[in-house]
C-alpha cells in the first residue's frame, strides 16, 4: 500500500535536511582545519621571523666584520662592522675593488680559505676566513666572509721580536768576551790554574756557552719572524752532515748511558745550507737525548725516497701527549713532558728546525704516543731550488 503523498514529501524533506546538515558540518570542519592550518602557518612564520631576527641581531652585534657574498662577490648580507670596511675600501678602490679584495685566487667556491689581508682604505691587517654557505638541499648559495683585526697582535709580535733581537745582540758581545777570557785563563801554560779554580772556571765556561747558544737561538727566531732568514746554499753530503751531528752528540750519549744508533745511507749530492741543516740535526738529536732516560736509545736514520731525502730521529723517551703535538713547533712552547721532568730549554729548538726545513722547501712532522717515545721526520728535496724572487717562503698575507 503506497504512503500518502504528504508523508512521502515529509520524508524527503527530512533526508534533505539531514544531508544538508552533514554538508554544513563537513564545511565547518574544513573551515576549522583551514583555520588551524593557518594558525600553525602563522606561528611557524612568526617563529621563523623571530629566529631570523635573532640571527640578524647576533650578526649585527658581532664586533668582527661578517658578510655573505654571492658568486660575483656582491654583498648580500653584511653587519655594520663589515659595512664600515666595505665603504672604506670602496672610497679608495670602488665597488670592484671590494669584490676583488675577497676574490680568493686558486680556490673553488666550495673551499675554505684562511689567510691574512691588508685592505686599501683600511690601515689594518685582517685575519680572513672565507667558506661556503649551503641551503637545506646542499646547494651553494654564497660565501661567508669573516674578518678579524689582528693589527695589534702583529704589532705586539713585531715589538717582541725587536726586543728579543736587541737584548740578544747586547748579550752576545759580553758573553763572547767572557768565554774567550775564560779559555785564555784555562789554557795559559805559563800560569797553570789550580784544580779547584779550574773546576769553577769550567762551570763559568759551560754556562756562558749555554747562554750564548740561547742568545743565538733568540736572534735566529727573530730573523725568521722578520723574514730575514738567509741560506748559504752549496753542494753538500747530507749523510756526512748526519754523521757529524752523531759524533758531536756521542760524548753526551755515552755520559748518560744512552745508546746512540745510526742507519745512514749514502745519498746523491744535494744542495742546501750545510750549517743550517747541521743545526737541524743537532737540535733533533740533542732534543732526543734530553728526553731519553738512562739505558734508552736514540736512533738517527737517513735514506732516500725518490727525489726526497728523509731524516728520522727517534727516541725511547716519554712521548708527547696527542693534544700537544700540534703546538710543538710554536715559539716558546714546552710540552708537559718537558716541564714535569724539569728538562732545560726555552722552546725554540723545534721552531728553528721547522724554519730551516721549510726554507729548504721541505717539511717536518712528528709521530708519537704518550709513553712510547717520539719520531721526528724531516723530508727535504734533493733538487733544492735556491730562493729567488718567486720563492719567498712564509707569510700568506695579501695586500690589495
Amino acid at each position: 500500500m503506497r504512503a500518502p503523498a504528504h508523508a512521502r514529501s515529509g520524508g524527503a524533506f527530512a533526508l534533505g535536511a539531514l544531508a544538508g546538515g552533514a554538508a554544513a558540518a563537513a564545511v565547518a570542519r574544513r573551515r576549522g582545519r583551514r583555520a588551524q592550518d593557518r594558525a600553525e602557518l602563522e606561528r611557524a612564520l612568526r617563529s621563523a621571523r623571530d629566529t631570523a631576527g635573532a640571527f640578524r641581531s647576533v650578526i649585527d652585534a658581532a664586533p668582527d666584520p661578517i658578510a655573505l657574498l654571492d658568486a660575483t662577490g656582491t654583498v648580500r648580507v653584511e653587519n655594520p662592522a663589515m659595512r664600515r670596511v666595505r665603504l672604506a675600501v670602496e672610497r679608495t678602490a670602488g665597488p670592484e675593488g671590494f669584490r676583488r679584495a675577497f676574490r680568493v685566487e686558486g680556490s673553488g667556491p666550495a673551499l675554505e680559505v684562511r689567510d691574512e689581508v691588508q685592505l686599501l682604505g683600511r690601515n689594518a691587517l685582517y685575519a680572513r676566513y672565507v667558506g661556503p654557505v649551503r641551503d637545506t638541499r646542499g646547494e651553494l648559495v654564497g660565501r661567508l666572509v669573516v674578518l678579524r683585526d689582528v693589527t695589534g697582535e702583529r704589532e705586539a709580535d713585531r715589538l717582541k721580536d725587536e726586543f728579543f733581537a736587541l737584548v740578544s745582540h747586547e748579550f752576545r758581545t759580553p758573553l763572547t768576551s767572557v768565554i774567550g777570557y775564560v779559555e785564555l785563563v784555562l789554557d795559559d801554560p805559563e800560569q797553570p790554574v789550580a784544580d779547584e779554580h779550574r773546576h769553577f772556571l769550567s762551570v763559568v765556561d759551560r754556562n756562558a756557552t749555554r747562554l750564548l747558544r740561547l742568545v743565538g737561538d733568540l736572534l735566529f727566531a727573530a730573523q725568521v719572524e722578520a723574514g730575514r732568514l738567509q741560506l748559504e746554499v752549496r753542494d753538500l753530503d747530507l749523510a756526512a752532515v748526519a754523521r757529524d751531528a752523531l759524533e758531536a752528540a756521542r760524548p753526551v750519549a755515552e755520559d748518560r748511558g744512552i745508546v746512540l744508533a745510526a742507519d745512514i745511507a749514502d745519498l746523491p749530492t744535494c744542495r742546501g745550507d750545510h750549517d743550517r741543516l747541521g743545526q737541524v740535526l743537532d737540535n733533533l738529536v740533542s732534543n732526543a737525548l734530553k728526553f731519553t732516560d738512562v739505558g734508552g736509545t736514540v736512533e738517527v736514520r737517513v735514506a732516500g725516497e725518490g727525489d726526497t731525502a728523509v731524516i728520522e730521529v727517534s727516541d725511547s723517551g716519554p712521548g708527547i701527549p696527542p693534544e700537544e703535538q700540534h703546538r710543538l713547533f710554536e715559539r716558546f712552547f714546552r710540552a708537559t713532558t718537558a716541564t714535569s721532568r724539569a728538562i732545560p730549554g726555552v722552546g725554540l729548538g723545534l721552531t728553528i728546525v721547522r724554519a730551516i726545513v721549510e726554507a729548504h722547501g721541505g717539511n717536518v712532522t712528528v709521530d708519537s704516543a704518550h709513553g712510547e717515545g717520539a719520531t721526528f721526520r724531516v723530508e727535504l728535496p734533493l733538487a733544492f731550488a735556491e730562493p729567488g724572487e718567486d720563492a719567498t717562503r712564509g707569510g700568506s698575507g695579501i695586500a690589495l
